[in-house]
C-alpha cells in the first residue's frame, strides 16, 4: 500500500531551522487528522446533497438536520488549510522552494486541471459550443474552480501556496506578531463567500493557513500550549457550535456585509482543529495497527477524495432518489445518508485505485493520489 503522503513520509530527510523540532518518524497524527478531515467533508456533503436533492421537497437551512449537519462539519477544509501551513516550513527547509513548487504542480495545480476538463465536459457546460468558447469556458472553470461547486478551493490554496514565502518571513519576524496576529483574526469580519473564489474568501482561508505557518515554526510546543488549554478550547468549541445551530434555527446571517455564521465557523474549527491536533498526537502510539493503516490509506487519497466525492454523491442521488417526501429527524434519514456516505467512499476507492493500477506512479497527475 502507497505511503499516507509522499510529503509527510520525508519530512525529517532534513534537519529543520531553528525552532522546528525534528522527528525521526512521520508525524502519522498529521495523516490521521488529514483522514479526518476529508472524512468530514464528504460526510457534509453527503448530507447536504441528500436534505437538497435527495428529497420531493427541499429542506431548509433552519431544518435541525441541516442545521447540526452544517454545524458540525461545514468548513471543515479549514483543517486541510491549517495542516499545509503546519507542513510548509518542513516540507522547504533545507530543500530548493523550486522542489516545492514542482510537487504543488504536478500533485495539486495539473490534477486540477485534469478534474477541471473532466467536469466541464462531464455536467454539460461545454454543449453547443465551439471550441474557442470551450476553450474558454474551461479557462474560467480553472480560474475560479467552478466546474463542480467544490473545487473552488483548489485556486484558493494554489494563491496560498505562492504567498507562502512573504506569508512565512512575516511570521517568523518577532517584530510583526501584530500584523501576524491581525492576518489570522481578519476572517472574523471578511466572510467567505460560499464557492466563490474572491478576495474575502482568500482572506478566510489565509487566516487559517498563517495560524498553521505560526504552529510549523515549533510544532510540538504549541501542541502542548493546546493540550493545556484544552478547558477552553472545548468551551470555544460548545459555544461556537450552539451559536451556529441558533444562527440557522433563527435564519439569522449577516450583520452589514460580516457574515455571523462563517465568523463563528472560523472560531470553531480552529478551536477543534487545535484540539484534534492535541487528541491525535495522544492517541498515535495506542492507535492499534489496522486503524493506522486504513488513516494512512486514507490520507493518501484525501486529495483524490475531495476531487470525485461531489460529482459521486450527485449521481447516487440521481439513480435512487427521491427518498421521500422531506427530510425528518429519525432512523430512515440516517440510513439514507450512511448508505449514501458508504457508497460515495467505496465508488471514490475503487475508482483512485482504478486510475493508481493503470496510470502507476503517475496517478497523482490525473486525481492527485
Amino acid at each position: 500500500m502507497r505511503p499516507a503522503n509522499e510529503a509527510i513520509e520525508h519530512l525529517a530527510a532534513t534537519p529543520p531551522a531553528t525552532g522546528v523540532k525534528a522527528r525521526s518518524a512521520r508525524l502519522r497524527y498529521l495523516d490521521d487528522f488529514r483522514s479526518l478531515a476529508i472524512l468530514q467533508i464528504v460526510l457534509l456533503h453527503v448530507t447536504r446533497t441528500y436534505l437538497i436533492r435527495g428529497m420531493e421537497a427541499r429542506a431548509p437551512e433552519s431544518n435541525i438536520v441541516f442545521a447540526m449537519n452544517d454545524a458540525l462539519f461545514h468548513n471543515a477544509t479549514l483543517y486541510f488549510t491549517l495542516i499545509s501551513g503546519i507542513l510548509y516550513l518542513r516540507l522547504v527547509t533545507g530543500r530548493p522552494m523550486q522542489g516545492f513548487y514542482a510537487g504543488r504542480a504536478t500533485s495539486v495545480a495539473l490534477p486540477y486541471l485534469v478534474m477541471t476538463v473532466c467536469l466541464t465536459l462531464a455536467v454539460g457546460q461545454a454543449d453547443e459550443e465551439g471550441m474557442a468558447d470551450l476553450l474558454a469556458r474551461i479557462a474560467t472553470n480553472a480560474l475560479f474552480g467552478e466546474a463542480f461547486y467544490t473545487l473552488w478551493y483548489v485556486p484558493v490554496i494554489l494563491i496560498l501556496y505562492l504567498a507562502s514565502p512573504f506569508l512565512l518571513a512575516t511570521v517568523r519576524r518577532p517584530s510583526y506578531a501584530p500584523l501576524v496576529a491581525i492576518l489570522i483574526c481578519l476572517p472574523l469580519l471578511f466572510s467567505r463567500t460560499g464557492t466563490e473564489v474572491t478576495l474575502s474568501t482568500i482572506l478566510y482561508f489565509g487566516g487559517a493557513y498563517v495560524l498553521g505557518l505560526t504552529i510549523g515554526l515549533d510544532l510540538e510546543g504549541w501542541l502542548d500550549r493546546f493540550e493545556r488549554w484544552q478547558e477552553a478550547l472545548l468551551a470555544t468549541v460548545l459555544i461556537t457550535t450552539a451559536g451556529i445551530v441558533y444562527l440557522y434555527v433563527t435564519g439569522i446571517q449577516f450583520v452589514g456585509p460580516v457574515d455571523l455564521r462563517e465568523s463563528a465557523f472560523y472560531v470553531q474549527k480552529l478551536a477543534l482543529g487545535a484540539l484534534f491536533l492535541v487528541w491525535l498526537r495522544r492517541a498515535e502510539p495506542r492507535l492499534p495497527s489496522k486503524i493506522a493503516v486504513v488513516s494512512g490509506a486514507t490520507a493518501a487519497m484525501s486529495f483524490g477524495i475531495y476531487f470525485l466525492h461531489a460529482p459521486i454523491i450527485r449521481q447516487l442521488l440521481y439513480a435512487f432518489g427521491p427518498f421521500g417526501t422531506g427530510p425528518e429527524p429519525g432512523g430512515m434519514t440516517l440510513l439514507h445518508i450512511l448508505f449514501l456516505f458508504a457508497a460515495t467512499m467505496g465508488l471514490c476507492i475503487a475508482i483512485i485505485q482504478g486510475i493508481r493500477a493503470i496510470f502507476g506512479r503517475y496517478s497523482k497527475w490525473i486525481i492527485g493520489a
